[in-house]
């Protein structure tokens, strides 16, 4: 015994409960363990059961664990035979909650009617059909999917559904409950024979009870026809002279147990009509929204056979089966779905496209973003949305644009904020936020270290070259030496012959051309040195900074700060400088003629 409790099936502990606890529960499923019949009546004895009502704690875990596995529990399910003018047939009704109902016809086959049969009393299984005409009086479905092996002493040994809510669509359309045909307890069969008719058809049964064929009688459904003597030619339905049965242009209603019998001998007839099938579908809403549960039904109208029931999507096929179940629907499950429904009469079919929307999905995998300054940044709000997702970023709850995709192209600090996307559509809304910080690089160093030369700069205040070929060489290299063991006095000596400084990897070619200009060997041709500073300051202003100095290409080996070596390493005498210089300046002064 087991019991629904927080979203799962849990074991009971029963050890100790009495035949009123039993009882209990077999009314709480809608059954009743003790009854008796009366005027085809069940009458359910629930004295006994109704004055006790205990609460058993399961103290003692061993106990039970033991008698879990040998103690079952088993509810009566009384059945009858209903609708038809015999005991041995009709529909299958069960006694649920108080009232008898009907089974759904789903899965129901000759197996279950064996076990219906022998609940019964009945010998013998002889068929899942004896008419189409039974007497309904209204009677509600309680039970549905069948399922015996044949061999169950009764229906509560077999696999089955209960309960109204759990009725198939296919069973509530077509109304019509299972049925059974038992072998007579006080009749000898001779014969059983199924046979398929065609509508518009005439069609003769012929009866032979040990070679007395004019003693024959015919029954329908239970309903004794009158004999030969007693027919008209103009009756659709009579019997012959020579004791057949005549059937002129077979109707749907014509399908049914015809019984040819005379004293305690039988012979059955089990007639089925040939109908082409006619099919509708249900459950294709106009909206379905991606991720609801989608069930489409194929419901049989008309059809016998019963139909054999084929799905396919865009003339694919998908599967067999009344129902098409999506727990779970896609947008790519969109599309044409065609319900097929053949029998031995015919086919049909019956088309619905089923058109998935989609509400706005976002799927951003960061909640807090770092960027570099002066770094290009892009992502997109939403993934997937149908039909048209109109979006709105924000930064600071301030609108920033209605794009998709919102686009930083070059980070400044004023890009550091909070930052919120909100897509939506006509099948939902959804939103996400997120921080961006943005962060230094070494652009950022080498505006500092502009900055840092322009107070050296403000600190020197001289226009003289030694100090704008220092101020100069500390902004290209970082204060370093350019080359691996030369002095500051060497370098200023090597300029003053006209060595210039080749352009650094870390360096524009814009500010290597102004470190030329500052070097020029004409004094008068080089730049102020507030004018310098000023430039410089414009750049960091600008910031046009990392563009001029990439110290992350800056070459920290190759630009090692050493000591000044002194004068020893300062090339050649202030004499010798003064004449080449005269020399070079004359030469530059013949060009600039």
């Amino acid at each position: 015994m087991e019991i629904y409790t927080n979203s799962s099936w849990q074991k009971l502990c029963t050890s100790q409960w009495d035949e009123a606890d039993l009882n209990l529960t077999c009314m709480a499923m809608g059954y009743y363990n003790n009854g008796v019949y009366a005027n085809d009546t069940w009458y359910a004895e629930r004295g006994n059961a109704s004055k006790k009502s205990d609460y058993h704690n399961c103290t003692t875990p061993t106990t039970c664990q033991k008698s879990l596995a040998k103690k079952h529990q088993f509810c009566k399910v009384p059945v009858r035979l209903n609708g038809a003018n015999m005991e041995y047939g009709g529909r299958v009704e069960v006694f649920y909650k108080g009232k008898w109902t009907k089974i759904c016809r789903n899965g129901w086959d000759l197996d279950d009617v064996k076990v219906i049969c022998r609940q019964l009393g009945f010998e013998e299984a002889l068929a899942k059909f004896i008419g189409s005409d039974l007497k309904d009086e209204g009677i509600p479905f309680a039970m549905s999917n069948v399922s015996c092996n044949g061999d169950e002493p009764e229906l509560a040994s077999c696999t089955r559904i209960d309960g109204k809510v759990n009725i198939p669509p296919q069973c509530l359309s077509d109304g019509k409950g299972s049925q059974a045909l038992c072998q007579p307890k006080n009749k000898k069969l001779l014969k059983k024979e199924e046979i398929y008719f065609d509508i518009g058809s005439s069609e003769t049964l012929q009866c032979s009870v040990n070679n007395e064929t004019s003693y024959a009688r015919w029954a329908i459904a239970g309903e004794k026809l009158k004999n030969k003597t007693e027919n008209s030619t103009s009756q659709r339905i009579r019997i012959k002279e020579t004791g057949e049965l005549f059937i002129d242009k077979v109707q749907l209603s014509d399908a049914g147990l015809y019984e040819c019998y005379r004293l305690e001998y039988v012979r059955y007839y089990i007639v089925y009509i040939n109908v082409p099938p006619k099919v509708n579908i249900s459950g294709a809403s106009s909206l379905i929204v991606e991720g609801n549960s989608v069930n489409l039904t194929c419901e049989i109208v008309v059809g016998r056979p019963e139909p054999e029931i084929t799905w396919l999507k865009n003339n694919t096929l998908q599967k067999k089966g009344w129902s098409l179940l999506f727990p779970k629907i896609k947008k790519s499950d969109s599309g044409q779905y065609t319900c097929r429904a053949k029998n031995e009469a015919g086919n049909d079919t019956k088309d619905v496209n089923l058109s998935v929307k989609v509400p706005p999905r976002i799927k951003l995998e960061f909640k807090n973003v770092n960027i570099e300054l002066h770094s290009a940044f892009r992502t997109k709000c939403y993934w997937s949305g149908d039909p048209e997702v109109h979006v709105n970023w924000t930064k600071d709850g301030v609108l920033l644009s209605t794009s998709n995709t919102m686009v930083i192209r070059r980070a400044i600090f004023k890009d550091k904020g909070y930052y919120e996307c909100t897509a939506q559509n006509d099948y939902g809304k959804a939103n996400t936020s997120f921080w961006i910080d943005v962060t230094a690089t070494a652009g950022e160093e080498g505006r500092k270290c502009l900055m840092r030369e322009i107070e050296l700069g403000k600190l020197i205040g001289e226009n003289n070259q030694p100090n704008i070929v220092k101020f100069m060489g500390c902004v290209t290299t970082q204060r370093g030496i350019p080359y691996d063991g030369w002095s500051e006095g060497r370098v200023v000596a090597e300029v003053t012959k006209g060595y210039q400084l080749p352009k650094p990897d870390h360096v524009d070619k814009k500010l290597h051309d102004m470190m030329k200009r500052c070097w020029n060997f004409n004094p008068d041709f080089r730049p102020p040195f507030e004018n310098l500073r000023q430039r410089m300051d414009k750049y960091i202003h600008e910031e046009t900074y990392e563009e001029l100095l990439n110290l992350g290409a800056y070459d920290k080996k190759k630009y090692s700060r050493v000591e000044d070596l002194g004068v020893e390493d300062a090339g050649p005498s202030e004499e010798v400088a003064k004449k080449a210089a005269a020399k070079r300046l004359g030469k530059w002064s013949s060009d600039r003629r």
